[in-house]
């Protein structure tokens, strides 16, 4: 489970570039641990015209929005899904790993604000967790430099 969230470094640099949404991880000041949410629900079921209806407990469980809580100073830690949906939402900018050729893994920028669609391929990652990983770095590279 906790391949689905963004590394310690990236995660700082994410909050560093404006990142600032619910989150059901975090990382404490200078602790590369990640903590998951633990001892909470996180589902509130209600039950409205003769059907379940399900919602996040938003007061109890998600962490968040890089504040500090309870004098504890954190840093939010993202779904890697989530990463990236914040990417293409605020900087127009769609990156995604994906399968190349003969075992090896690549990801693909597109910059959607380009009348050409501007993109961009880089290859030869042995996993697509890696690829993803890369992806994610070079999409905090390219936002860090405009």
């Amino acid at each position: 489970m906790k391949n689905e969230f963004v590394p310690y470094e990236q995660a700082l640099e994410l909050k560093e570039l404006g990142f600032d949404e619910d989150c059901l991880a975090y990382y404490l000041k200078d602790n590369k641990t990640l903590k998951l949410a633990e001892g909470y629900y996180i589902v509130t079921r209600n039950f409205r015209d003769n059907k379940m209806e399900y919602e996040l407990n938003n007061s109890n469980f998600l962490f968040g929005k890089n504040k500090p809580i309870n004098l504890y100073n954190l840093s939010t830690s993202p779904l890697y899904q989530q990463a990236f949906r914040w990417f293409r939402e605020k900087y127009r900018l769609y990156g995604k790993p994906e399968y190349f050729l003969n075992d090896w893994y690549c990801f693909i920028i597109n910059d959607m604000k380009e009348e050409d669609n501007s993109r961009r391929l880089f290859t030869e990652f042995p996993s697509y967790e890696e690829a993803e990983l890369e992806c994610l770095r070079k999409l905090i590279e390219i936002v860090k430099n405009k």
